[in-house]
Formats: C-alpha cells, structure tokens, sequence
C-alpha cells in the first residue's frame, strides 16, 4: 500500500506543530487530504479515522469540547502509530536525551562525492583528522546577538523572513537585514534558509548570508555547507568558501589551500582571501602575489595586508610602488593595520622631505608622484596623529607644491585625514589648509563645529567672510562663503537627524554624505517633524541669522535660526514670499517650504502664508491641476488651511483633473479634521 498520503499528512502535521495549532481550523493544505484518505478508508478502517480526525481538526468545535491543540495531538499519535506500524517512521540509532547543540547538529547527509580538482577523496575529508576548531569563531563572536536556538520566535515572526529568502522581488534585502539585526536568525528553524541565500540572486543578500548570517552560526554549520560545496563552481560557491572559512576556523585550513590550489578562479580568491591570518601559509601568499592573473594577487596581497609579519610588510611596500599599486593602495585603504600604516606614513614622510632638495630632478618627480598617490589613497580618511607632522610639513612648503602642481591633491587627503582626527592641532592645520584650498572649508567647519564654542565658532568665519576674503575677486570669494554655507546647511540638517534618533546634540563622524546640502535631494521630513523642537539657540550664535539674510540664496538657514521678535528675518520672508511667483518657477516647492517654516518659526501672522497658498491653487496652472502640488508642501502646509478658506477650494475643484483634484479633496478632508479636533479641544477645555 502507497505511504505517500501519510507522509505529506506528517508534514502538514510538523508545519502546523510549528505555526501553531489555532491556525488548523479551515487550513487548505490539510483539507486537500481529505478526499484521499476517504477514498483509502473503504480499504481499510485506519484511514477512515484519519480522515474524521483531519476534518475535526479543519472544522471549529462548536461544542467546544476539545480545543485545537488536544485534536492536533489525537491525530499526530494515530498517524505516527500507523507510521511506525508500517515501519516508515521508526528512527534509528539509541536513543538519547535532546540537547541544544544535539538539535543543531543537522548534517545533510548525502552519497554524491565533490573532488577538488583531480582529487578523488569528498570534499569533508579535507577538514578530516584536523584538530577540533574552537567553540565560537571569530565571525560568531562578533555576532552574539546571533547565537543558535531553537524556538526563539513564533513562527509568524519568521514567516516573512522565510518568504524573502525563497522569492524574488524588491524589498527582501531589508526583511532579511533587520531579522538579523534583531537576532531571529538565532532561531535554527532560519538556518537551512540562510544557507540557501547564499544562492539568492539579489548579490546584497547573498554577501550578506555568506559574510554574516550563515558564519554567525559556527562551525556547526558545516555540515550543510559543505555536501553541497563545489570547489569548480562559480560566485555562488565562491560565497560559500567564504562563510565555510569564517565558520570552520582552523579545521578547514587544508581544504582552503586545495581550494586556492585547484579551484575555479571565482573560488580560488575567495579562497585565499580567506587565508587572511593563516601564517602557515605565509610562503604560499607571497608566491601567488605573482600569479599571473591579477585577482589571484591581489586576493594575496589582500591577505598578507592584516599580516604582523615583516616579510609580509616588506612585500605590500614593495607592492604599492609597483606595477599594481593603486589596487595595492586600495587593498591598505581597507585595511586596520597599525603598523602597516606607520611604515606607509614613514615612507610618504621620507618622500615629501626629499621633494625640496630633488625640486629639479624632474624624471625622479615623475615617478614619485605615483608612490605619492598610492602613499595617500592607502591612508584615505584614516584618524591618525603621526600624520599631522608629515601635513605640518607639507603648508611649510606650500609654495613648492603648488609649482610642482602636488599641493592640491595633498590638501584634499590632509582635509580628510585631520577632519576624522578631530583633534584641537588637526583643527588648527585645517584652518591653515583652508586658506590655500577653498574644497576643505567643509571639514574646516565641521570639525569647528565639534571642537569650539558656538561664538567662537561664528567669529572664525564671520572674520572670514566680512574681513579675509573681502580681498579677493568677487567670483573667489563667492566660492568660498558658499562652502561656509553649504557645510552649515549639512551639520544643521545632521543635528536633526541626531535628534530624531534620539541622540540630540551628538553629530556624527564627518563623512563625505555629511559634507554638502544638497537642497533638491533633502528628505524634508528629516527636519520637519523635529525642528521645532530643536534648541537653536544652545548649538548657534545668533548673529548667524544676520549673516545668512545678508547672503539671502541659504533659505534653509535663515528658516532654522529664525526666531520671534528678529524684525529683519520676518521682513526678509515677507518680501521674499510676496515677490516671487511658485507659478513661474522663481522658487522651488522647497525653498517656498523653507519660507513658511521661518514664518512659523519666526512666530509671524500666518495670513500671509495662507493667502499665499490660495494664490497657488486659484492661480494654478495646467500641470500643477493636472498632477498636484509637492506633496510634502501639501501635507505640511496646505493641510492646515483655515476652515474659512474651505469654499474657495470647493469652487476650485472643478478645474483641477487626475492627482491635482485628488489633492484638493485630501486637503479639505484635513481641514475638516483639523477644525473637528479643535472644536474638541475647545470643549474638554
């Protein structure tokens, strides 16, 4: 007799046992059995009482006799009684009490035979006779929050983390990266599904399992890794030497130097990358630092770079002045290697000091100029202290790099350097820098920001602005006040931020994205929502305000340190919102968004603004009553629309179409809200 429909029940059965047994009434997948297992109860009784046992499960008990849970127990010991009777279902072995890491042992067992290369032994015999690697490995280690279990979470909890792990589409990457955040992937019930995503055609998700999920797990999974391991294969079995090497520790060295030796070339660098730290393989990494094909070098150079070693680091200072050395320096930019970087730092020391006394050896420049590039892009944005002599002596002799056309880019690295230093001397060499490169004022600034008190901050750069670069062209001088600007606009709109985030009056490291305001691409509600509550006046001097009316092009400024009782800013809003049409494309949505937030901020009558907004929708033209007004500027401002306005919008809506009307509904529709919850208001009062 077929044990087919038994064995699909018993899955159906483990599946409910895991989401749990109130979701069996009306389950689908269970009331598919049924008409087989009618059918097979002519035969025989057994399968009869199955049925009747499925349908009491599938249908509520309206006597409410025996609830879910009790029913699904009934059936699971008559199907594992006949399953056991007909010998399918009995496990073997002895049987042992179950523990934790007995249940995450869960090899895949499986008779196909992987070779590496010409060899003919399976890949597991690789890690065979090898010491026993330690409990956690480092990539576990850094994970914890990560640590295996069993029935951490409900099963609606990894439902949708299940789903994004076994379909396609948009979305997926963040499901599965905020699972890991949060630790669900401690749940084992995640483990044969991160394993899978190793494959996933998303790379994001694919790099995030091989280099994180799936080695959080230990060298416990490597039974699922390995059987499946194809040493000839392509990125999806480069990603799984990867997480194999970070899970297996030191018992799966020897199967990471046959990896390297006989793999795929997708396999063989991640292979030798993961060699990283093995110094028994010192000698091999140096030899394939001259393979002939370029990603087998620089896999070992890679390798080599997180290298104590001397000979290691004789050979990456060799490397970087040679025929690889922007790949090199790339490779060192990456890499948190103290000593590696002293030597760099040494050696661009050394350089720079010789440039006076070689000023005219043009052929010997020539060729310096590349070990300078690659001596700067090794040490790109890293804090550190020894660097600020070698950049001390670089403004010393400032004149000389600016003929040999070097200063520039030095200053560019400097800036980057000294800004994640944010030390009082770093500050001071960006001061100097700023002078002579008006690209570093940014960092100038913002490391200002961090390190002075807000007056002294606004004197620095006031003096610049109204008395230092007064001497210069109009053109120069313009460039620069919009850096001071432009960096101001940046911190301002990263001190929101921090507020959102719980984190107010902290900024965070200066990084590039920190550097320029971007004023079309500014996500408003990054701000919104939080800038009234913001203390301005605790962060900035107040003569900032001033200052920014003076260059009126910074809207958004002006609109954060406005503040009541400052005649000049509401003079300034005014005629800034009276004498430019939105129509006519004179202001953006977004600076007529910044204009109505300085009102509010600056406490001014908000007739103004409300006329103002009905001017826009009566004076509409084709395409904004056809497709509507920016959205953001609609929800912030046109929602809050007085109720006296209401008919005026209600004789409009007859000329707009499409999204443009839909918009003018939403808008009455809020200020009938609004009017309702101030009436309340009104009454509880």
């Amino acid at each position: 007799m077929s044990t087919a429909i038994l064995q699909q029940l018993h899955q159906e059965v483990k599946r409910l046992y895991i989401a749990g047994s109130e979701l069996a009434s009306g389950d689908l997948r269970l009331k598919r059995q049924l008409p087989e297992l009618r059918k097979l109860g002519g035969k025989s009784a057994v399968f009869g009482r199955l049925a009747d046992s499925v349908e009491g499960l599938t249908q509520p008990d309206a006597k409410g006799t025996k609830s879910a849970a009790e029913k699904q127990q009934e059936l699971a010991l008559l199907l594992t009684s006949v399953l056991r009777t007909m010998g399918t279902a009995t496990p073997t072995g002895v049987l042992k009490p179950l523990t934790q890491s007995d249940a995450f042992d869960c090899a895949v067992s499986t008779t196909e035979q992987n070779t590496i290369g010409s060899a003919e032994q399976p890949i597991t015999a690789a890690i065979a006779g090898s010491e026993d690697a330690p409990e956690q490995t480092d990539a576990s280690a850094s994970s914890k929050r990560n640590q295996p279990s069993a029935g951490l979470y409900s099963y609606r909890e990894l439902a949708p983390v299940m789903t994004a792990l076994s379909t396609s589409g948009g979305g997926r990457y963040d499901v599965v990266k905020q699972a890991y955040d949060a630790g669900l992937f401690q749940d084992i019930r995640l483990l044969e599904s991160a394993v899978r995503a190793m494959d996933d055609s998303f790379h994001d998700i694919a790099n995030l399992a091989a280099e994180h999920i799936v080695p959080s797990y230990g060298e416990r999974v490597l039974p699922l890794l390995l059987p499946s391991f194809n040493p000839l294969g392509k990125r999806a079995d480069a990603r799984k030497i990867r997480a194999i090497a970070a899970a297996g520790g030191d018992k799966v060295n020897e199967l990471l130097l046959q990896t390297a030796d006989n793999g795929s070339n997708d396999v063989r660098v991640e292979a030798i990358r993961a060699m990283a730290g093995r110094d028994m393989y010192m000698d091999r990494l140096v030899e394939w630092t001259t393979d002939k094909l370029k990603p087998i070098r620089m896999a070992a150079y890679e390798a080599l770079a997180g290298s104590q070693s001397d000979s290691a680091l004789d050979l990456l200072m060799e490397g970087i002045v040679g025929k690889d050395h922007y790949d090199i320096a790339t490779i060192m930019k990456r890499c948190r290697n103290a000593e590696l970087d002293n030597r760099i730092i040494l050696a661009l020391q050394q350089l720079l000091q010789q440039v006076p006394e070689r000023k005219k050896d043009t052929q010997w420049l020539t060729e310096q100029k590349y070990a300078l590039d690659s001596y700067l892009e090794a040490l790109w944005k890293k804090p550190i202290p020894e660097l600020c002599d070698v950049y001390d002596d670089v403004l010393q002799h400032a004149d000389l790099f600016k003929r040999l056309k070097w200063l520039d880019k030095l200053l560019d690295y400097a800036s980057r350097n000294l800004a994640a230093l944010r030390s009082n001397r770093a500050l001071e060499l960006l001061f100097r820098i700023e002078e002579l490169f008006h690209p570093s004022i940014p960092y100038a600034f913002q490391t200002a920001v961090r390190l002075l008190p807000p007056d002294a901050l606004y004197e620095h750069y006031a003096n610049r602005i109204t008395q230092e670069w007064e001497s210069l062209k109009p053109a120069r001088k313009k460039e620069r006040v919009e850096k001071v600007f432009e960096a101001m606009s940046g911190v301002i709109s990263e001190m929101f931020k921090a507020y959102q985030n719980g984190r107010e009056g902290v900024l965070p490291q200066v990084n590039d994205s920190d550097i320029a305001f971007d004023e079309e691409n500014e996500d408003r509600h990054d701000f919104s929502s939080v800038k009234f509550q913001v203390n301005m006046a605790k962060h900035w001097d107040e003569r900032w305000l001033d200052l920014a009316i003076d260059y009126d092009k910074y809207d958004y400024i002006m609109s954060c340190l406005a503040r009541p009782g400052h005649e000049r800013c509401q003079e300034y809003i005014s005629e800034m919102v009276k004498s430019k049409s939105y129509e006519k494309g004179e202001y953006s949505h977004l600076t007529l968004e910044y204009l109505f937030d300085g009102m509010n901020r600056a406490g001014m009558d908000l007739q103004l603004k409300w006329d103002t907004i009905m001017e826009m929708i009566e004076g509409a033209g084709r395409s904004a009553r056809d497709y509507g007004f920016d959205d953001g500027l609609v929800e912030d401002h046109f929602y809050h629309l007085p109720m006296s306005y209401k008919p005026r919008i209600e004789a409009m809506l007859p000329k707009f179409k499409y999204y443009g009307k839909t918009q003018l509904e939403e808008i009455i529709e809020a200020m009938e809200k609004n009017s309702q919850s101030a009436l309340q208001t009104n009454a509880v009062m």
